[in-house]
C-alpha cells in the first residue's frame, strides 16, 4: 500500500512545484534575470505547441484534452493491475500536461519561463513531459516481447 501512496504524493509534489515556479515567474523582472548570455529565466507565454509551433486555441485545447484522458485511462488501467513501473513515466506526462493546460485555459498560453540560447524557453512541466515520454519508449522498448 506505500507504493500506491507513493505515486499518487510524489507525482502531486512535482505538480504543485511546477505551478509554484509558474507563480513565481511572474515576479521577474520585466527583461529576465541571465545567468549568463545563454542562461537565464524570463516570463513568456507559449501560445502553440510543441517549440511555439502555430495551431488555433481551440484544437490544442481538443488535442491536448483527449491526449490527457487517453494517459489517464492507461495510469488507471496499470494503477488497477499493479504494474507499478509503467505508472511512473504515465504520471509524468500527465501532470506535466494538465498544468500546461491549465495554463491555456487560464492565460490562452503556456507559461514558460527557462531560457536557454539554444532552446525555446520551457518549463518544469515540459520537462516533465518530455522525461515521462522517454521513460515510456525505454520500458515499452525494453518489455516489447512481454505483453505490457
Amino acid at each position: 500500500m506505500k507504493n500506491k501512496n507513493l505515486i499518487i504524493l510524489l507525482p502531486l509534489i512535482f505538480f504543485i512545484a511546477d505551478r509554484l515556479t509558474k507563480y513565481l515567474a511572474f515576479t521577474l523582472p520585466e527583461q529576465g534575470i541571465f545567468f549568463s548570455p545563454e542562461i537565464g529565466l524570463k516570463l513568456y507565454f507559449n501560445q502553440g505547441i510543441a517549440f511555439g509551433l502555430p495551431l488555433g486555441p481551440f484544437w490544442i485545447l481538443v488535442i491536448v484534452g483527449l491526449m490527457n484522458l487517453l494517459f489517464i485511462k492507461y495510469w488507471l488501467k496499470f494503477y488497477q493491475s499493479s504494474q507499478f513501473l509503467m505508472l511512473w513515466p504515465l504520471s509524468f506526462i500527465i501532470i506535466g500536461s494538465l498544468s500546461n493546460f491549465i495554463d491555456r485555459l487560464k492565460y490562452t498560453g503556456v507559461i514558460d519561463f527557462i531560457d536557454l540560447w539554444i532552446w525555446p524557453a520551457f518549463n518544469l512541466a515540459d520537462c516533465y513531459i518530455l522525461v515521462g515520454i522517454i521513460w515510456l519508449i525505454y520500458l515499452i522498448n525494453k518489455t516489447s516481447c512481454k505483453k505490457i
